[in-house]
């Protein structure tokens, strides 16, 4: 999941509801015109086959690619 207004991407589990902090001060969260709206594009997760996470930056309009250390 994406907290944009955090910059982090956390994980939540489906039965406790633990939440784990995956990635933390992320170029997301693209503030809007001054005295506007947020602009609302769209910071969005994949995750592969093999457990590789992708997020999309809206700031620096590109693909990231995260792995577990």
């Amino acid at each position: 999941m994406a907290e944009v207004g955090a910059r982090r991407r956390i994980e939540i589990a489906p039965d406790s509801g633990k939440v784990t902090e995956i990635a933390a001060n992320l170029p997301i969260g693209l503030m809007g015109a001054p005295g506007g709206l947020p602009s609302n594009i769209p910071t969005d997760v994949a995750i592969g086959a093999s457990g590789v996470i992708y997020f999309s930056s809206d700031i620096e309009n590109t693909i990231y690619k995260v792995t577990r250390k």
